[in-house]
């Protein structure tokens, strides 16, 4: 009898771009008249919002959305997370209004392990949508140091 090679299996893969196109179709389906669609342009799926200003210019913002299905958990710094920080990271320096990023997974959040002894009072994805939604965050000058010591922990660990 014959058997697959285990390699060759693509289930994963194509499970991905699947997930990708049907947020994309859910996002094409949703623009407003001022939107458009653009598609592997900064990340998966981006939406640009163009908005006539007062003096007749267009403004344009765009929404990026990196797409990603996975069958593991994910944390604050999952490489694919942290990749898509950076990539946020380099266009928003330059217009700090203009970009809004969105990770959207159908993974579930999995918690930090302690570093250095030190620990989070929740989940730091959790924190940085509370962040995000301009919440308020439990002792949030040592929470952002915390989170930022992760950060910078696990990106030397990374790829990235």
């Amino acid at each position: 009898m014959l058997k697959p090679n285990p390699k060759r299996d693509a289930w994963s893969t194509i499970r991905g771009f699947v997930y990708q196109v049907d947020l994309s179709i859910r996002a094409w389906i949703n623009l407003k008249d001022n939107q458009h669609l653009k598609l592997e342009f900064f990340e998966d799926i981006d939406i640009v919002d163009e908005i006539e200003q007062a003096n007749g210019n267009i403004k344009e913002t765009l929404e990026l959305t990196q797409a990603k299905y996975r069958e593991s958990k994910i944390k604050l710094y999952t490489n694919s997370l942290l990749e898509s920080f950076l990539n946020y990271y380099e266009l928003f320096k330059n217009d700090k209004n203009k970009y809004k990023l969105q990770y959207c997974t159908n993974a579930d959040i999995e918690g930090e392990q302690p570093i250095n002894g030190e620990s989070l009072n929740e989940k730091g994805i959790l924190i940085w949508q509370k962040i995000n939604q301009n919440q308020p965050i439990i002792d949030e000058h040592n929470t952002l140091l915390l989170i930022k010591k992760y950060l910078t922990e696990k990106s030397k660990d990374s790829k990235i």
